[in-house]
């Protein structure tokens, strides 16, 4: 079983997570690497699209900002030599995860605004959102250029 592994540079992240030694995400085939075995990658491009890389099929997450307390999920899976009942496994399982997601942000994000919640450092996992969240405060900190907004608008 292989440790947790994340990477993160520039306005991507990428984090390995092993599956259990119960699981096989292989769907048969025989060309994938030892690490590939494994587990999948979580990765992440700024400011809102995770890709899911699996050996069979591909998840791809975007997160839409619709208020400051609001985001919605929008997912896909891309999947090769599926059932219908495989796929609806895999959505369902899918939409399960995303609720799991939902709600613990929710709660973080109750957590964060408390003053008498304090967080220690962040975990291996976690410092991709800690980088993603050091960009977003970057971006949000750097004024706009002069001529930003300035051009014309365009015609209908």
């Amino acid at each position: 079983q292989m440790d947790t592994i994340v990477r993160f540079e520039g306005r991507t992240c990428s984090g390995f997570k092993p599956h259990s030694e119960e699981e096989d995400a292989t769907g048969g085939r025989t060309d994938l690497t030892h690490e590939q075995l494994l587990g999948h990658y979580a990765d992440f491009i700024y400011p809102n699209l995770t890709p899911l890389p699996y050996p069979t099929q591909l998840i791809l997450v975007r997160a839409d900002p619709i208020a400051p307390d609001h985001t919605r999920l929008f997912s896909r899976i891309y999947g090769i030599d599926k059932s219908i009942e495989e796929q609806d496994f895999e959505l369902d399982r899918l939409a399960t995860t995303n609720l799991e997601d939902t709600n613990m942000v929710t709660e973080l994000m109750k957590n964060l605004r408390s003053p008498f919640y304090r967080v220690g450092p962040a975990s291996t996992w976690e410092g991709r959102a800690a980088h993603v969240m050091k960009l977003v405060r970057a971006d949000v900190a750097s004024p706009l250029a002069d001529d930003e907004f300035s051009g014309p608008l365009p015609a209908n």
